[in-house]
């Protein structure tokens, strides 16, 4: 058991190394092809391409990684080894796989706050647009000068979209594939007022100053149904980690009674019934907290 959870651990490694290897590699492609396309100033760049969506998609999700990221993939092989040496049995790999399932689930929550991050910055950068718009300069110029002054992460996002107007793409078609690639559906807002300003004119600042007003107004309003919503929320975490806690604890007040989960034949088919009503559990508790 101790060999093949080493085993899997240089698997993860090597997977993760391959995986930076070929993000990078990728990327790399993807910015020599659009400066190629810019400087011939081809507007053909194959917007429906299904190599060219995977890329994009592929370099949202690098951007939602956090900069060590590799180092969390030793939290798998080194928690398997752990509960291997201290209880028998499947020990090693149900805790290996725990800790998989624990790596998804932050990863996820960390990519929520951070799309959540940029959606209450995107009203500051629309103010900022109008204001640009007033004294006579276009949206797209107005887009590119106020990158340099808006922050993190909501930054980072928009420069996919201003990469890909630079090589020839209509920047409201850019802002869409970038609303697609980070799963953000408040830039098609703001690539509706671009295209409203690019093909019929008319006064762009009105248009971004009313989208800010709405984001915001829903904004308000989606922190209004978090703070009603809240103990049905905390309700689901405590029925959802409680058997976990009780678990960890009688394994660390009694080993010998828990054992008996991991050595006897029984006990470990009464174990791999109890994981998998976990997880349905908890996923039944999830959709009830995303409903209300």
């Amino acid at each position: 058991m101790l060999s093949l959870l080493v085993l899997a651990g240089i698997l993860c490694l090597g997977g993760a190394a391959a995986c930076l290897w070929l993000i990078d590699r990728r990327e790399r492609v993807l910015q020599r092809r659009l400066a190629r396309r810019g400087q011939t100033g081809d507007p053909a760049l194959p917007t429906r391409s299904v190599r060219a969506r995977w890329q994009l998609w592929l370099l949202a999700r690098q951007d939602e990684l956090p900069r060590y990221w590799a180092a969390w993939l030793l939290l798998l092989p080194l928690s398997g080894l752990i509960a291997q040496h201290l209880l028998a049995g499947p020990a090693g790999l149900i805790a290996a796989a725990l800790a998989l399932a624990l790596l998804v689930g932050l990863q996820a929550y960390r990519a929520a706050q951070q799309r959540q991050r940029a959606i209450l910055q995107l009203p500051a950068l629309l103010d900022g647009l109008a204001r640009l718009a007033s004294v006579g300069q276009s949206l797209p110029l107005a887009f590119g000068k106020i990158l340099d002054d808006t922050p993190s992460p909501l930054a980072k996002m928009l420069q996919r979209a201003q990469a890909l107007h630079s090589a020839g793409i209509e920047l409201d078609a850019a802002l869409r594939q970038v609303a697609t690639s980070y799963r953000i559906s408040e830039f098609n807002l703001l690539a509706a007022a671009m295209k409203v300003a690019m093909h019929y004119g008319g006064q762009p600042e009105k248009l971004v100053n009313r989208i800010a007003t709405v984001l915001r107004a829903r904004q308000a309003a989606h922190e209004e149904l978090l703070a009603l919503t809240s103990e049905v929320r905390l309700s689901a975490w405590v029925l959802g980690l409680a058997p976990l806690a009780i678990g960890v604890v009688m394994g660390m007040l009694n080993r010998d009674y828990m054992s008996v989960l991991f050595n006897d034949p029984s006990g470990q088919r009464m174990l791999m019934v109890v994981v998998v009503l976990q997880v349905f559990g908890a996923f039944f508790l999830y959709r009830l907290a995303k409903r209300v």
